[in-house]
């Protein structure tokens, strides 16, 4: 009888180690996934002077496909410029924002509040603009 108690105590345990390494590696893996994103629509941002529509919009269905949700009901909310008319230049040494807000799953979801109290990924940058004028 003993030796069947240890034997489920140490099944547990193998168990119970083998899910927290799981669930360490998604929440990693879906982190670095967002960071990613984040990453590339500032490169995108930073190239063409703001927020076009179809990137923000790519990004968007590519985030939704990963199961994830926007916070306030759109992922780049907070971010300027999101218009062509207000494209920032960097001949005028003009910045640009970018604010990312992400719920990933479950598991990434209470991994990060227990490490960063938040539910929620967030990224935020201010960086300068590299777009050019031609008429410049």
């Amino acid at each position: 009888m003993i030796k069947l108690k240890l034997f489920l105590f140490c099944l547990l345990a193998i168990f119970l180690l083998f899910s927290m390494t799981a669930s360490l590696e998604l929440f990693s893996i879906e982190h670095a996934l967002a960071r990613s994103i984040f990453s590339d629509v500032m490169d995108d941002m930073r190239d063409i002077g703001y927020l076009d529509r179809d990137v923000e919009r790519y990004y968007s269905e590519k985030m939704n496909q990963l199961g994830w949700e926007a916070v306030d009901g759109d992922y780049f909310q907070g971010s300027f410029p999101r218009q062509m008319n207000q494209r920032v230049l960097k001949e005028k040494q003009q910045f640009i924002e970018l604010h990312l807000q992400i719920r990933p799953s479950r598991v990434a979801r209470l991994l990060n509040k227990y490490t960063r109290d938040d539910y929620s990924f967030a990224f935020y940058s201010r960086q300068p603009s590299e777009y050019f004028d031609v008429r410049w």
